[in-house]
């Protein structure tokens, strides 16, 4: 609107320049004429020399919950950027909420602005904060240039704390402490290998792996069996053909619910799922709740998969070898489907998982 009373207004000079053959006015009508392209010029050059960053005051918080962000405008031009519109773009799992949010503001010449925004989100997962594209006008507010961004952050929304009641059968729990004690007397059989490690200070020189240390060219440990202490494996198979940001976040909060079921009733277990990256099963031992966390956190983190893509015998091979040795295997999948050693026990709704999570009394 305020260009065309601009334009209304230099035509009309033009037009009485013209009828009364007034220079002055002719003049007045070249300023305006050389201020408009001088405003289309200057809208193009003030935008080019600002730079952005997101900065967010914590990596993971919890679901509802709000956390603090901040996007920095750096603008290293020596005109300032008397208005500007910054659109940020918000997704949840990869799903945008299709909601518009807008930033308006401005920034000095070679000076910094900071716009604080508060996140949150409904559902469990990687919640990121992408920006979008951003409009700067120029000083008349003629006209206004557009430049897509690229960058962004992302922080993880740690799912809620609830917690399946988890009933134990020592039967089928592996060895109590007893039998622990006599697999491990002198001339039994030797300690199983759960898993060969990076060495870290505090392990014992006994389980260094000399042949895999030469060849890696680096310390590799062997932890055993019976220093893990794990009654039980939990095999995540994250194998999905639906990652909609609501199917995910019950997945992620019934897996979370499990384990701080196990360990609310001090049950040891070991979460594994595998990782079509890296080509091999990640571990993580739970025992106490920071273990939880750490797991829960880099299982988010590594995120769902397309299933068509994974070879069936390379991705269940680790879930295969703990069935064959008669352990106690749990295996959830992203069809929210629990087993117990090949036997289906709970099947959960999308709708509903948490009146489910909150009812259910698991027994293994």
């Amino acid at each position: 609107m305020r260009k065309i009373i601009f334009l209304f207004s230099a035509c009309a000079t033009l037009y009485l320049a013209g009828f009364f053959r007034s220079g002055p006015l002719m003049i007045l009508f070249f300023a305006e004429l050389f201020l408009f392209i001088g405003m289309f010029i200057v809208s193009k050059l003030i935008g080019r020399r600002l730079s952005f960053d997101v900065l967010l005051s914590d990596k993971k918080v919890k679901k509802g919950e709000y956390t603090t962000g901040c996007i920095k405008i750096k603008n290293k031009s020596l005109l300032a950027v008397t208005k500007f519109e910054l659109s940020v773009v918000c997704k949840t799992n990869g799903v945008s909420d299709n909601k518009k949010h807008t930033l308006k503001g401005y920034v000095g010449a070679r000076s910094v602005t900071d716009i604080e925004v508060q996140l949150s989100s409904i559902y469990s997962g990687i919640l990121s904060v992408e920006l979008g594209q951003i409009k700067v006008w120029d000083y008349l507010g003629f006209f206004a240039s557009k430049k897509k961004l690229s960058g962004g952050g992302t922080f993880v929304v740690m799912p809620s704390q609830n917690k399946i009641d988890i009933r134990k059968n020592q039967i089928f729990l592996g060895f109590d402490n007893l039998d622990r004690e006599a697999v491990n007397r002198p001339g039994n059989q030797p300690p199983e290998i759960y898993q060969i490690k990076t060495y870290t200070p505090g392990d014992s020189i006994r389980n260094i792996h000399w042949k895999l240390t030469a060849r890696m060219d680096e310390l590799m440990s062997k932890e055993y069996m019976d220093e893990v202490g794990t009654e039980l494996f939990f095999f995540i198979d994250l194998r999905s053909s639906d990652s909609s940001p609501k199917k995910l976040d019950a997945f992620w909060e019934i897996i979370s619910a499990i384990s701080l079921g196990f360990l609310s009733s001090d049950i040891p277990h070991c979460i594994q799922w595998f990782s079509v990256e890296e080509k091999q099963t990640v571990s993580h031992n739970i025992k106490k709740y920071e273990d939880y966390s750490e797991m829960i956190e880099s299982l988010i983190i590594t995120g769902v998969i397309d299933g068509t893509k994974t070879v069936s015998e390379e991705y269940m091979s680790e879930f295969y070898q703990h069935c064959m040795k008669n352990e106690s295997v749990l295996m959830f999948n992203t069809d929210l489907i629990l087993s117990y050693n090949e036997n289906i026990i709970k099947e959960f709704s999308e709708e509903d998982y948490e009146q489910e999570i909150k009812k259910s009394t698991i027994c293994i």
